[in-house]
């Protein structure tokens, strides 16, 4: 079977005494958070504990687009409806090396709940917040800046749990491989 582009990604230590930012690229941190995230949930159940945040609930929703790595003019599969993770479609491009480009996230903290689009460039669109809960106009803009600071901080701690496992040996050793055997047997 051919290497899936996640494979090649994590089979590259850095130099030892050198510091990983000036050994690699690291445009690829968007599409690995992207795709531990659906392999943690799909493995471990949507529930995260986050220092200074708690208890929350993370999972891939109703749209994600793949696609190629490296080429001019990449083949993309998108996957909208429904529980993209899965179908049968999904899994066979990520057998295919395709990476995740995109995904629509949600995120749960007791019973506020934020929809909203990453890219594998880290790029957040389309941020549906939670129902308001106060009537004054000039209300609920302060709860907006609320909701969207709350929202803020806790993708912020979702991505930094991501980058304490990503960036040690764990990874290489622990992790990866066992996101190579999730994305070639689907389990």
């Amino acid at each position: 079977m051919a290497k899936t582009a996640l494979a090649e990604k994590t089979e590259a230590p850095a130099e030892e005494g050198v510091s990983l930012a000036s050994t690699r690229d690291l445009s690829f941190v968007g599409e690995e958070f992207i795709s531990w995230l659906a392999f943690r949930v799909d493995t471990s159940g949507s529930r995260f504990e986050l220092p200074e945040v708690g208890e929350i609930f993370a999972w891939i929703d109703d749209r994600i687009l793949l696609r190629e790595r490296g080429v001019e003019n990449p083949a993309e599969t998108s996957l909208r409806g429904g529980d993209p993770m899965r179908a049968k479609e999904t899994l066979a491009a990520l057998q295919g090396g395709k990476i995740f480009a995109t995904a629509k996230l949600g995120i749960r903290k007791g019973d506020r709940e934020w929809s909203f689009g990453v890219d594998s460039q880290l790029s957040v669109k389309g941020l549906k917040l939670p129902a308001l809960m106060v009537d004054e106009e000039d209300e609920k803009f302060f709860e907006r800046v609320a909701l969207l600071e709350e929202f803020t901080f806790i993708l912020d701690a979702l991505f930094r749990d991501f980058c304490e496992i990503r960036f040690v040996p764990k990874w290489d050793q622990s992790v990866a491989p066992r996101l190579r055997e999730w994305i070639q047997t689907g389990k």
